[in-house]
């Protein structure tokens, strides 16, 4: 007689089901927060080589006696500011100003490279070609409009002409190879000499100089005993005032 064999029910769900669903979801919110981080970086990281609009701004003046401010920057920041209301004038209230944050460089002519400006203060925008953003060695950046070129020939070209920036960028490239140039000569060929200048000094302070003996020379010396007893007195010399005693071999 066969024994009837039963197998037990199967579970509704596999085991560690639940285990894998959390792990995939931990995983896919990880590899969202990475590749979402790297994005920002990379839109934000494109800004810095990607040139700005540069913006040529009339402010009004502060008072009837100065003229109005002409300013060439980059809008970096177009933002609203709260004022609270003066208790000083009656009857003021609070109110939003919008205001933007300009980016100007030449930090030696401003004193600062960025201010803010209300927007209201703000009478005439416009974006005129020719305007150029310069990236110097000292200083920052400058933002400039460009009149004329003159060259080391004497040759003057204006602003306007279409040779100008064919020729603003042979001189440029020209002073950035004397440049390259300067650098190599400075920490290449001048530091190698300065490099072996100091050795030789080192070498000349070791050497002795001629007709002087060793310093290891003028300290050798005969090595005396000091364990020995006291030499024994000899009878047969007088003890004289004055007499030079014998010493013993």
């Amino acid at each position: 007689m066969k024994q009837d064999f039963s197998l037990p029910p199967a579970p509704k769900r596999p085991l560690g089901e639940v285990n894998i669903w959390l792990a995939s979801i931990g995983l896919s919110l990880g590899l969202i927060m990475i590749f979402g981080l790297l994005g920002i970086i990379v839109f934000n990281g494109l800004e810095a080589f990607w040139p700005k609009t540069i913006h040529e701004l009339t402010l009004a003046p502060s008072s009837k006696e100065e003229q109005p401010l002409v300013l060439y920057a980059g809008i970096t920041k177009d933002q609203t500011r709260h004022v609270p209301a003066d208790p000083a004038h009656p009857g003021s209230t609070a109110k939003d100003v919008r205001e933007y944050q300009l980016f100007t460089g030449s930090k030696e002519s401003y004193g600062q490279s960025y201010r803010y400006v209300d927007a209201h203060n703000v009478t005439a925008s416009a974006t005129p070609k020719g305007l150029l953003c310069l990236e110097r060695m000292e200083g920052g950046k400058a933002l400039v409009k460009p009149l004329e070129l003159k060259l080391a020939s004497g040759e003057t070209i204006p602003a306007a002409s279409p040779e100008f920036m064919e020729a603003f960028r042979r001189v440029l490239d020209r002073e950035t190879d004397l440049r390259d140039r300067v650098k190599t000569i400075d920490t290449r060929d001048i530091g190698s000499v300065n490099t072996r200048l100091a050795s030789g000094k080192k070498m000349d302070s070791v050497r002795p100089s001629p007709g002087k003996t060793p310093f290891s020379r003028i300290w050798t010396t005969r090595p005396v005993n000091w364990t020995g007893s006291a030499p024994k007195r000899n009878s047969s010399m007088p003890n004289t005032p004055g007499t030079p005693r014998k010493q013993p071999n």
